[in-house]
């Protein structure tokens, strides 16, 4: 197991329907074997047009990145214009 203490932050290529994702948050605990990391801190994730905020989070990564905000969720989703 790692220890990420302080800023962490997580970016991703954008995938196949163009969305980028970047994940930030603080003092994370890393399990690269598993590919699976995890954070008791505030998290915010941002995947236009999504963006959301929560507390603690884990995070599966591989063909992509797959996470759960564990609590105080809020998400927010801007509809664009075409």
């Amino acid at each position: 197991q790692i220890f990420l203490n302080g800023d962490v932050l997580v970016l991703r290529d954008a995938n196949r329907e163009g969305r980028t994702m970047r994940i930030e948050t603080r003092n994370a605990r890393v399990r690269p074997d598993d590919n699976y990391a995890e954070t008791d801190e505030d998290i915010r994730v941002i995947s236009p047009p999504d963006y959301m905020t929560g507390t603690g989070a884990t995070m599966k990564f591989g063909d992509g990145i797959q996470y759960s905000v564990l609590a105080n969720v809020r998400r927010k989703h801007e509809v664009q214009n075409q």
